[in-house]
């Protein structure tokens, strides 16, 4: 499945790992259609996403506890 198919797709959370693998695909096979590369480039660019746009979540904190998991999370 493509990263775009997958992202059209997202309702549930097992949609959403599928969409994680995806992504890592992506990166690995299309690394020169990325702009932001590495980890502090792809959070700028979110953190900036999210200031432009009007994104709204249900629970921020939530998307927060991904991030600080994530740093040291096995």
């Amino acid at each position: 499945m493509k990263l775009n198919e997958s992202y059209n797709i997202i309702n549930n959370k097992e949609d959403f790992l599928r969409f994680i693998d995806n992504l890592l695909i992506d990166i690995k096979e299309n690394e020169a259609e990325w702009e932001n590369i590495t980890l502090p480039d792809f959070l700028v660019a979110i953190k900036a996403y999210i200031e432009d746009k009007e994104l709204q979540l249900d629970d921020w904190k939530k998307l927060a506890e991904l991030f600080m998991a994530a740093r040291v999370y096995e």
